[in-house]
């Protein structure tokens, strides 16, 4: 059914959708560690689940949110807004409830991080209690860049009402390519963290009483710990008081974790394709893997045991006839995303699988990367 309305506004038209269930969102925002993470789950899952639809339905059938759904509760502990992908760019979703907004304020993490970088940030207004979101006005990461005001003690990039593109018509020949203005400006690369400074950090930022958590340390700093999606899940993990849930010994002693098991891993079900024909394989007891969506086709990652502290990561088709295309590559980085010794495969000709065999001490951490990049990819730290 369709939830949109369009109003004209003084001159401009203006989207208008109906919300869902907002009983329904306040329980799901309640498993937040603080009273402005809830706020910012509540607003922005009502924010998503409206505008998304129209997205769907006007510019995009197969617009996603970015990185994933799975994402959106790390990103929502500490800092308000949502990214979708759409026909190729990115979106990101600045929702308020305030009756009247004079100006798009736009946290500097989806300006100035590299990675979280988009082309369109949209403003939406949201009423939970008359039960509707309206899209008031866009504009374009060059836009703020260059004519934006910047707050540096909220961190904030700000353009005023009428800076804005008020006419919701104009974004859909924008997207449709009728319009050739630059939609993004360059951005400088923050430092790395190594592991010791990511870790210092992320012991001072986890009490979930530090309520401005994103201003609590130089930007440089934050911005490079976010942008890592395996310790922007630890802040948001520690902040809500969980346990370690990343933890593959731990998969093995007590089953997986409830976040790892939304992220789709499960126990391993099957021989890998290039052991399942071997007379004397015998699957092993400690095994997990998830499927992935690359270049629209099912591909599946798995984790083993092969002996006490030697682990094998592969990547193989979901069937046993499918091979992996000439060009993909597996790779394992440490926590901090170095390269080490045999570290990855890669497919020079198709291929039944690719692997590769590591030897771990308890408590060290690893990121796979797979190349192309999955649907939906956001880093992960898995310890062993």
């Amino acid at each position: 059914m369709d939830n949109t309305t369009l109003r004209d506004s003084a001159d401009a038209a203006e989207v208008w959708l109906d919300l869902p269930d907002a009983d329904i969102a306040w329980r799901q925002a309640e498993a937040f560690g603080s009273p402005a993470g809830r706020w910012r789950a509540y607003l922005g899952s009502l924010c998503l689940q409206a505008v998304l639809e129209w997205v769907r339905t006007d510019f995009d059938p197969a617009a996603t949110v970015w990185p994933s759904a799975g994402a959106l509760a790390s990103i929502w502990e500490i800092v308000d807004g949502t990214a979708l992908q759409v026909a190729g760019r990115r979106w990101v979703l600045l929702s308020d409830a305030q009756l009247e907004s004079q100006a798009l304020s736009v946290p500097q993490e989806w300006i100035d991080i590299p990675g979280w970088a988009a082309d369109y940030y949209l403003a939406v207004q949201i009423d939970p209690t008359g039960g509707w979101a309206r899209i008031w006005g866009y504009t374009t990461h060059a836009r703020l860049k260059t004519r934006g005001r910047y707050d540096p003690p909220e961190r904030l990039y700000s353009l005023d009402r009428e800076e804005l593109v008020g006419d919701l018509a104009c974004l859909w020949l924008e997207v449709q390519g009728r319009v050739a203005e630059p939609t993004r400006a360059p951005v400088a690369p923050l430092p790395p963290l190594a592991r010791p400074q990511a870790e210092q950090l992320l012991v001072r930022l986890s009490d979930a009483r530090e309520v401005f958590v994103r201003l609590a340390i130089p930007f440089a700093l934050w911005g490079a710990l976010i942008e890592h999606g395996g310790w922007r899940q630890q802040l948001c993990e520690r902040r809500r008081g969980l346990p370690e849930q990343w933890s593959v010994r731990r998969w093995l002693a007590a089953g997986l974790t409830g976040l790892a098991a939304q992220a789709g891993w499960q126990p391993a079900q099957t021989a890998p394709p290039a052991l399942a024909a071997a007379r004397d394989f015998q699957p092993a007891a400690g095994a997990f893997e998830r499927e992935l969506t690359i270049q629209r086709r099912p591909y599946r990652l798995r984790i083993a045991s092969q002996a006490e502290g030697v682990w094998r990561f592969s990547l193989s088709g979901v069937e046993a006839e499918d091979r992996v295309p000439a060009g993909f590559r597996l790779r394992l980085l440490t926590e901090d995303l170095q390269d080490f010794d045999r570290n990855e495969d890669r497919a020079e000709v198709a291929v039944e699988e690719l692997f590769i065999e590591v030897a771990l001490d308890p408590g060290d951490g690893l990121v796979w990367e797979v190349e192309p990049q999955p649907d939906g990819y956001d880093r992960e730290i898995l310890r062993f």
